[in-house]
C-alpha cells in the first residue's frame, strides 16, 4: 500500500531520489488465460473485420466514376427528342463577327473574389458552421494561453477542406476549359482564389488575432497575421501543382500537427509558443508565403500557355 508505483524507460539513475538498492521488485506471472475468454476476443476481430468490409462498400479509391454515378434515369438509348431533330432539318442560320454588339468590360473585384468565396463555403451544413462559431468563441472564453495553444490550432484545421479546394475545382470539375479562356484568368480569378482563401483564415482566427491585439501581443499577433497568410498560400500552391485535394490535406494535416499541436518550433507557423518566437519562425513562413504565391502564380500561367486544364 506504501509503494509509489510508476513507469520510467530509460536509466533509473536519472530518477531523483531512485537507486538499484531503494527499489523494490515484484513478479508478474502473465495473464491467466482460459478459454471463457475466447468467444470475447474472436467478437472484438469479428467486429473489426465487419467495420473493414463496411467501409469497403463506401470507399470508391477517389474514383471520381464511381463517386459522380447517381440514379439512372432511363434516358439512356432513347430517341432524340423533336427539338433536335428540328435543328437538324432547320439550321440555325450563320451570325457575322461584325453584327455582334461589342464587349462590355465591367469587371469587379469584389465580385469575384465573392464568387469565390461563395464556391469555397458552398456546401457544408449549418451544424459545421455552429462547430466553427464555437471555436471562435473558446478562443475568447478561455485563459490565452489555453486559447492560443489549444483553442487556435483547433480553429485552424477546421476549414481543411475548404482550402484543400483551392487551384483544383478546374481539374476535379474538367472546368479547365471555361476557367483558362476567360479574360485574363491569372490576373482576375487566381488572385481573388488567393483572397478568398485568406478571408477564411482571418475569420477562422479572427477572435485570437482581435484578443492578441487588445493584450499587447504583438509577436504572436504578427505570426497570426503570417499563418493567415501561409496556409491559403500553400493550399493553392499544392492544388495548382497537383490538381488535387490530397497533397495538401496530408501536408498540412502533417505540419499542423508536429507544428501548432506538439509545438516543434521550425513547424510552428502559428507561434503557438514563446520559443517559436524568439526563433523568428514567423518571418521565415513570411518569406516562404512569397515564394510559394510566386511559384503558384507561375505554374497557374504555365497551365495557360500551354493549355492544360
Amino acid at each position: 500500500p506504501d509503494a509509489q508505483l510508476g513507469l520510467q524507460m530509460g536509466f533509473v539513475g536519472f530518477v531523483p531520489g531512485v537507486t538499484p538498492e531503494t527499489m523494490k521488485l515484484f513478479y508478474w506471472g502473465g495473464i491467466n488465460w482460459s478459454l471463457a475468454m475466447v468467444p470475447l476476443r474472436l467478437l472484438w476481430i469479428g467486429a473489426a473485420v465487419g467495420l473493414t468490409l463496411l467501409a469497403t462498400r463506401f470507399f470508391d479509391r477517389f474514383d471520381p466514376a464511381r463517386a459522380d454515378r447517381g440514379p439512372s434515369d432511363g434516358r439512356k438509348g432513347r430517341p432524340l427528342p423533336a427539338a433536335a431533330d428540328d435543328l437538324h432539318s432547320h439550321p440555325v442560320p450563320l451570325v457575322g463577327l461584325d453584327s455582334l454588339e461589342p464587349a462590355e468590360l465591367n469587371y469587379s473585384f469584389l465580385r469575384m473574389w465573392r464568387a469565390e468565396l461563395e464556391l469555397m463555403v458552398k456546401g457544408y451544413h449549418w451544424f459545421w458552421y455552429l462547430i466553427a462559431l464555437t471555436l471562435l468563441a473558446l478562443q475568447l472564453a478561455v485563459p490565452y494561453e489555453y486559447a492560443r495553444a489549444i483553442a487556435l490550432p483547433a480553429a485552424w484545421v477546421w476549414p481543411l477542406a475548404m482550402w484543400s479546394s483551392m487551384g483544383t475545382r478546374e481539374a476535379r470539375f474538367n472546368t479547365g476549359q471555361l476557367v483558362f479562356s476567360s479574360a485574363f484568368p491569372e490576373a482576375r480569378q487566381f488572385p481573388a482564389m488567393w483572397v478568398a482563401g485568406l478571408t477564411v483564415a482571418v475569420l477562422s482566427g479572427g477572435a485570437m488575432m482581435a484578443r492578441a491585439f487588445l493584450v499587447g501581443e504583438v509577436g504572436h499577433l504578427s505570426a497570426l497575421l503570417v499563418g493567415a497568410l501561409f496556409v491559403p498560400t500553400l493550399a493553392l500552391f499544392l492544388g495548382v501543382v497537383s490538381g488535387t485535394k490530397k497533397l495538401f490535406e496530408v501536408c498540412y494535416l502533417l505540419i499542423w500537427y508536429l507544428g501548432p499541436v506538439n509545438h516543434l518550433t521550425s513547424l510552428d507557423f502559428l507561434g503557438t509558443t514563446d520559443a517559436a518566437l524568439a526563433e523568428g519562425v514567423p518571418q521565415t513562413y513570411l518569406v516562404l508565403s512569397l515564394m510559394l504565391l510566386l511559384g503558384a502564380f507561375l505554374f497557374r500561367r504555365r497551365q495557360l500557355t500551354a493549355g492544360i486544364a
